[in-house]
């Protein structure tokens, strides 16, 4: 059976100091070894404080006790404890007991109000409930929590946490949670819906909301030694406003989070218990009412996602989602975009703004990775091998290269406007490289026997001119000794040179040309050896006739 008498506890301390003293008694007298007491509840007045123990036998251990005395910044304060009396409405129902009710259980929370607005101001024993799908409302858990520990609505809180599929119950009573925990899961409504529960961990950290982006760490830590002790751990959450301070000891946790609303200096601060296995905080009334989207992922072309990398520009990323009230995980090229937390806390939010935030947010993730860009060349490992130092001195590291082997695919990534600038070079260089490595391996040498009068004449006809149309990369030479044409290429521009040739010896015009004595050749044609060059050039131009 429960007492509801209280302990006046008595102490010279300040009425500003109303707050960290409710804090202060509310440890002190929870702690077995500091007063010998137990779970208690502690309601401050001006110039007293009451607390109430679930046990009279507790009670009397406290009262027995001497010299009890709690620390006020740096001055330690005495207390007088005296025993209190039961009030009237405490009177009425004295001889009323029960297994699953305390004193409070039946009217609710001494001040009128539910176990909703009570959960936060003392960490009270809770259930977790595992597995809950997006189609079970809150109003089918309520009526089965209500079913199975025979409790009405107002002994106990229901709180959902939608993205980790997961709702925690949190009781008045510690017997009231050990009824609900020893029957719920044997309950048929808790097997069909494929439920789970377990008791809630006593929490070692809080989670600070409201953060302001002047607040460092060094300040909040050393805010919290002041008022509290110094922390094991904090982790910032500048994109969320927010912090994870870690504790060694879950009484420091009861005590900050015994009530929501705190001050540092003149920051208003929100501070709430942060369950590692929830991945949350426990709001209670706060936390808002409307389901969080889902996450969605966005692919990331690989070279891309590589460039990003390679910059550092991963974070940045992150950082441009952040207005958009999304986290953006890029650990591989598949980005995993979810909602920050702070998007539910939004003022004026509304239904639309809840639904609509998948599309904005891909659409701003879209538009940043557009300033992104990737272009690709079919390549051979052995051009690769050739063009790959060319290919970097164009990119000078200002872009990421990827060459793939199993496709023998070239890619190139970078910023799009660099892209634009360097494709054409980079895709040249592949070229050559390409028609390099195919006249190394189907590249053919070929001559053709012909007099030098002969290719004397081609030339006059135009014969580089010929070659290079052909292609600039077909090679010819011409070995006056042994009077051959050598030709040096593709198969097909072999051909295409030896046809040329056969054409225009074809297509030739000749003519006889008559000589009566070497004297009238002189005369008419100048020096001996111009006319035997001539003459030898006419043998296969023209007839000559003596």
């Amino acid at each position: 059976m429960s007492d509801d008498s209280p302990l006046i506890v008595e102490g010279d301390w300040d009425p500003s100091q109303s707050k960290t003293v409710k804090r202060k008694l509310q440890i002190y007298f929870e702690s077995k070894k500091k007063s010998g007491g137990g779970d208690c509840r502690v309601e401050l007045e001006d110039d007293a404080a009451r607390v109430y123990f679930n046990s009279g036998e507790v009670r009397e251990q406290v009262l027995q006790r001497e010299g009890h005395q709690i620390l006020l910044g740096e001055k330690t304060v005495r207390l007088k404890l005296t025993a209190g009396k039961n009030s009237t409405s405490n009177q009425t129902n004295s001889g009323a007991s029960s297994d699953l009710k305390s004193p409070e259980s039946e009217s609710g929370p001494e001040d009128g109000s539910s176990a909703a607005d009570q959960d936060l101001k003392g960490l009270r024993p809770a259930v977790v409930l595992e597995n809950i799908s997006d189609n079970l409302s809150r109003d089918l858990l309520l009526l089965m929590v209500e079913t199975i520990s025979g409790v009405n609505e107002n002994n106990f809180s229901l709180e959902i946490i939608w993205e980790s599929h997961a709702a925690v119950v949190t009781f008045i009573t510690s017997a009231v949670a050990e009824l609900f925990m020893a029957v719920c899961e044997k309950h048929p409504q808790f097997q069909k819906h494929g439920l789970t529960a377990r008791p809630l961990e006593k929490p070692m950290s809080v989670r600070v909301e409201d953060l302001p982006s002047t607040v460092s760490q060094d300040m909040l830590e050393l805010w919290l030694e002041k008022v509290w002790v110094l922390p094991n751990n904090v982790i910032m959450i500048p994109e969320e406003q927010a912090a994870i301070v870690s504790f060694s000891d879950p009484k420091v946790v009861e005590s900050i989070c015994s009530t929501v609303d705190h001050m540092m200096r003149s920051t208003p601060l929100k501070l709430y218990s942060y369950y590692e296995s929830l991945g949350s905080a426990l709001y209670g009334k706060d936390r808002p009412t409307w389901k969080m989207p889902k996450p969605f992922t966005e692919r990331v072309h690989p070279v891309i996602w590589k460039f990003l990398h390679m910059k550092s520009l991963l974070k940045s990323i992150c950082d441009q989602m952040n207005p958009h009230f999304c986290s953006v995980k890029i650990d591989d090229p598949e980005a995993k975009l979810s909602p920050l937390q702070s998007f539910l806390w939004q003022k004026g939010l509304t239904d639309k703004d809840v639904d609509n935030w998948m599309q904005n947010a891909q659409q701003a993730f879209q538009r940043f990775m557009s300033e992104y860009s990737a272009f690709e060349c079919a390549m051979s490992t052995k051009a690769w091998r050739v063009a790959e130092m060319d290919i970097s001195s164009v990119t000078k590291g200002d872009a990421a290269v990827d060459f793939d082997s199993s496709r023998e695919v070239l890619c190139v990534a970078g910023r799009a406007d660099y892209m634009q600038k360097i494709r054409a070079p980079v895709e040249n260089i592949v070229l050559k490289a390409m028609s390099f490595i195919e006249r190394q391996e189907k590249g053919i040498t070929e001559d053709l026997q012909l007099s030098s009068a002969w290719f004397y004449i081609l030339k006059q006809e135009g014969l580089q001119k010929a070659t290079i149309d052909i292609s600039p990369e077909l090679l010819i030479s011409y070995n006056q000794g042994t009077e051959k044409l050598t030709m040096k290429g593709l198969p097909e521009e072999v051909s295409k040179m030896k046809s040329w040739i056969s054409e225009k010896y074809s297509k030739m015009p000749k003519n006889n040309i008559y000589f009566t004595s070497t004297s009238r050749v002189s005369q008419d044609y100048g020096s001996y050896g111009h006319v035997k060059k001539l003459v030898y050039f006419s043998r296969h131009k023209c007839s000559i006739l003596h």
